[in-house]
């Protein structure tokens, strides 16, 4: 068996910069405009973190040398995130527009889903995704059923004397303190202050109704 002896001052970093195939790569200034073109872009923050971090990652390296070819790709396609949609077919003035893109935001903000659209929608009001995308995001009946909740409004109103009754338990007489929707479950629900218990607690539109007034008796007219 051969054995080799090494060389006290043998390194990794010694074998790569000795070797004829290694060549540091400089640093290319047309790279770095692209990276803070991209930091610098309005829509940036909608980014997901990880691609936000690769950019900030990468701007530090190409102060000193050639992104890869791989980065210089996936820093494309961030790019290409990044360019403004055609919005010649939406009517920003349509109040209708309006209560529905602020609708959609509100709805997958909480779902999770278009998150990437979402975030950009939400970083800059006058953005709006293509019309393809768009007409998606309102293609399932789950967003359509809610919206429809949502425009007809709340039944009650602070103040409001109600009965509320969980699907179990006896019922609460209470007056209303509060009302939200829930773009989750897609019900309004609101927080009752509930006179046997002193408490507030939350309830369903499903679980309430209003407290049924008594019927006034007829005055007896003097003869």
């Amino acid at each position: 068996m051969a054995y080799y002896r090494q060389s006290k001052n043998w390194s990794h970093s010694n074998a790569f910069s000795n070797s004829p195939a290694y060549t540091p790569v400089a640093a290319d200034p047309a790279e770095i405009v692209r990276i803070d073109a991209v930091i610098n872009n309005p829509a940036f923050s909608s980014l997901f973190t990880n691609k936000q971090d690769f950019i900030r990652s990468i701007k530090g390296q190409a102060a000193s040398k050639k992104l890869s070819a791989a980065q210089v790709n996936y820093l494309a396609s961030i790019e290409k995130d990044l360019l403004p949609t055609n919005n010649s077919w939406w009517d920003a003035a349509d109040p209708e527009n309006i209560g529905k893109r602020q609708f959609v935001v509100a709805y997958y903000g909480a779902t999770g889903y278009y998150n990437t659209v979402v975030q950009k929608m939400k970083a800059d009001s006058a953005f709006m995704p293509e019309r393809g995308v768009w007409e998606k995001m309102w293609s399932n009946k789950f967003i359509n059923a809610r919206y429809k909740r949502f425009i007809e409004g709340n039944k009650h109103n602070i103040g409001d004397i109600v009965i509320a009754k969980f699907s179990y338990g006896p019922a609460s007489n209470g007056i209303v303190q509060k009302f939200d929707y829930n773009y989750l479950d897609g019900r309004w629900q609101y927080g009752i202050l509930c006179f046997e218990t002193g408490t507030v607690r939350l309830f369903k539109d499903t679980e309430v109704k209003p407290a049924e007034k008594k019927p006034r008796k007829a005055r007896s007219k003097k003869v």
